[in-house]
């Protein structure tokens, strides 16, 4: 059972890495200029004006930092739930 989890865990890693990498901001450029033609395409406004507003977003957001801030944020919020705790049953109360 551990062997089928490290291989999925392998997976998400690289799947992650590669979201997360800062080469990958070219992509999600490009995602914002297609969704800019279509957003051209269907309400008529000139499509390099959402181009513009993509672009100016895809580099102010910068997915590729908050991709990564949210993987650490939620190893972090993994590591601190399996550490030893088993559950609300496994406190010692004192009396």
């Amino acid at each position: 059972m551990a062997s089928s989890s490290k291989w999925k865990d392998r997976t998400t890693d690289f799947i992650w890495a590669v979201l997360s990498s800062p080469s990958t901001l070219g992509i999600y450029i490009g995602l914002a200029l297609v969704f800019a033609f279509l957003a051209s395409a269907r309400t008529g406004v000139p499509a390099y004006i959402f181009m513009a507003v993509g672009f100016l977003l895809v580099i102010f957001v910068d997915p590729p930092e908050r991709l990564a801030r949210s993987r650490e944020r939620w190893r972090r919020s993994q590591s601190r739930h399996y550490d030893g705790y088993s559950g609300p049953d496994s406190r010692v109360r004192s009396r």
